[in-house]
């Protein structure tokens, strides 16, 4: 319900309306820089933060929480489009003990279902770019299959660090 409320709010109200680009912008600089520094801290904190007295308690108590983080990174992921894998990766990586399978599995799920619903909200208020998306799902779609692949491979850490460092110069130069 947030990712539309986001959406909703950049639409229907003016005043954000008028200042959208640059409401958007500023958000993306933020959102991407907290996920540079959350992956930054995590490659270099990893070992303290595992395991933690989170990922000890059962789901039953972690059910308010994982709606409160829902709300707030859907809201985020309506207003910037960002975060719907990233953000609640690392939320899950921090609160649950899951394989690394099974944390991409999951948040391949919800990040499906999310930005579809936010994908449909975009589409009915005619902000979607239909050519642009048929030409970045032909790059995409290969690119998702290569990645796969050669994931695996790879050592992870050097990957992940030199990705969050350009996600993290990307965000500060939006801000």
């Amino acid at each position: 319900p947030s990712a539309p409320a986001a959406i909703g709010v950049l639409h229907l109200f003016p005043a954000f309306h008028q200042h959208q680009e640059q409401i958007i912008k500023q958000a993306l600089g933020y959102v991407l820089t907290l996920v540079a520094i959350s992956i930054i801290a995590r490659l270099f904190f990893d070992k303290k933060l595992r395991p933690n007295r989170w990922q000890q308690k059962t789901l039953e108590e972690k059910r308010t929480l994982m709606i409160l983080i829902g709300v707030i990174f859907g809201f985020i992921v309506g207003l910037t489009s960002i975060g719907s894998g990233s953000l609640f990766a690392i939320a899950m990586l921090y609160l649950f003990r899951m394989k690394t399978a099974e944390v991409v599995g999951t948040d391949i799920a919800h990040a499906f279902l999310l930005v579809t619903v936010a994908g449909l909200l975009n589409a009915s208020f005619g902000s979607v770019d239909y050519l642009l998306v048929l030409n970045l799902l032909i790059g995409s779609v290969p690119g998702v299959l290569l990645g796969s692949f050669f994931s695996p491979k790879f050592s992870p850490r050097p990957l992940q660090f030199v990705m969050a460092a350009i996600i993290l110069i990307s965000g500060i130069k939006l801000i």
